[in-house]
């Protein structure tokens, strides 16, 4: 069933009904509405209005709910900036972890390469069975200590990847939750002011 949104003429709130409906009410000053249909569309009508004690209780209790919301909506604050400190924290630590490595194993197998060649050319000098097999064992020492620091940074990459989706979608969460506890808030002020207007007109 398709969804109307208009606007309540005595406080400004947000009004949503079904399009069958044949009355709604405000939710926030308690003001009635006939629903009537036309050529040019859907509109209201007021059918009933709210009485000064009426009007009274209906601030008291909007007053007691912005009370309510307003610590709930300090407390997520707080808690977004502590998320946001600790994800940046340990997004940082992945990145360095990926980046050192890295590093490693770039510098490992600069080593193993340098290594190798440098036994070669000993054993080209010396026609010595030393040379080859410590040549041997540096080359295969330092193609292990790469692989594993290629293995690692991969690793390491996979997880920074994965961790910086999750804080994004954390991010929006907190930025959905946040919004909609301010917008509840101020929907509720705009509200107050508004019959208190209208107190002060009558």
């Amino acid at each position: 069933m398709e969804l109307i949104a208009r606007t309540c003429r005595s406080c400004g709130a947000p009004l949503k009904f079904q399009a069958d409906a044949e009355r709604v009410e405000c939710l926030y000053c308690g003001s009635v509405y006939a629903v009537k249909f036309s050529g040019e569309g859907i509109g209201l009508r007021a059918a009933k209005g709210l009485d000064a004690v009426a009007r009274e209780l209906q601030i008291a209790r909007l007053k007691e709910e912005c009370r309510e919301l307003e610590p709930r909506l300090q407390e997520k604050s707080r808690e977004f900036e502590t998320w946001k400190v600790t994800s940046i924290l340990e997004l940082k630590t992945v990145e360095h972890l990926r980046d050192q490595s890295r590093a490693c194993a770039i510098g490992f197998g600069a080593i193993t390469v340098a290594g190798g060649l440098f036994f070669v050319a000993m054993d080209v000098l010396l026609l010595s069975a030393i040379t080859v097999l410590l040549g041997l064992l540096c080359t295969i020492i330092g193609l292990l200590c790469t692989i594993i620091c290629m293995r690692t940074y991969h690793l390491n990459r996979e997880k920074f990847h994965v961790l910086g989706q999750q804080v994004e979608s954390d991010r929006v969460r907190f930025g959905v939750e946040m919004r909609k506890l301010t917008e509840a808030v101020a929907v509720r002020q705009q509200a107050i002011k508004r019959l208190v207007q209208i107190s002060e007109r009558t």
